[in-house]
């Protein structure tokens, strides 16, 4: 199963910060807006 982890940057800090961790769906509006289906990346190793 893919993961993706999403860092943001801080700008009081300039530092890049955890936002999520995202399993099965990535879905953001920040930097732009993304929907992404992650079971869709990876074949379905179950069969």
């Amino acid at each position: 199963m893919p993961v993706v982890h999403v860092y943001e940057l801080d700008e009081p800090t300039g530092a890049y910060a955890p936002a999520g961790i995202f399993r099965h769906s990535l879905q953001r509006t920040v930097p732009f807006k993304i929907d992404i289906n992650l079971n869709d990346l990876a074949p379905d190793t179950n069969r």
